[in-house]
């Protein structure tokens, strides 16, 4: 085998590595992970919705949802993706220079019927974070995702920290420069 491309395979297989080090990292100061010991393995279920009546040319909160939400520092520079899909999926993806750019994949629920409404992240089978979410008057998704970590009490209220989105895409699926990171066989390996 020729030695350049077995250098370039190798120092492909390290960015991916780190890649995957630096996404894990993120993933768990981004939802304050603390390793929760559960009663019992919980089965991801399909999103919870309360709706209330509304027109049909009103969409639902869960119609809403749907898609791909981008959060931006105040430079304008994109700090991270978030991808709702309808079968209750949650994509977290990381803006990277590197490709393929590093994405985990959650499952969420939402609840209408509180205000403000209610958003539970299944981080993996022994975790969840508990949250509340609202929509702004222009269309953009403010979450409140400082103060959370797995096994916490639901803050009641968003706060001034609450982290705004704004929906740049319909699609729900992910792009295909993706990499999607396994983090709840990456904790097993620890």
């Amino acid at each position: 085998m020729n030695i350049n491309l077995l250098n370039r395979r190798n120092h492909a297989s390290k960015q991916l590595h780190l890649n995957y080090l630096t996404t894990s990292s993120l993933c768990i100061s981004l939802l304050g992970w603390i390793p929760v010991k559960a009663q019992q393995p919980l089965a991801v279920p399909a999103p919870v919705i309360a709706q209330s009546e509304k027109s049909p040319a009103t969409p639902t909160v869960f119609q809403q949802i749907l898609g791909q939400w981008q959060s931006k520092d105040p430079s304008g520079q994109e700090l991270l993706t978030f991808i709702f899909t309808p079968e209750g999926k949650l994509f977290i993806v990381w803006p990277t220079k590197e490709k393929p750019v590093p994405a985990v994949e959650m499952a969420y629920q939402i609840d209408t019927a509180s205000q403000p409404m209610h958003l539970d992240i299944k981080v993996n089978t022994k975790a969840t974070v508990f949250t509340v979410f609202e929509f702004t008057k222009d269309g953009k998704l403010r979450l409140q995702i400082e103060g959370t970590s797995p096994g916490q009490p639901r803050p009641t209220a968003l706060n001034e920290n609450a982290t705004l989105f704004e929906k740049v895409s319909e699609a729900t699926t992910l792009p295909a420069d993706v990499l999607l990171i396994d983090i709840e066989n990456q904790n097993r390996n620890r």
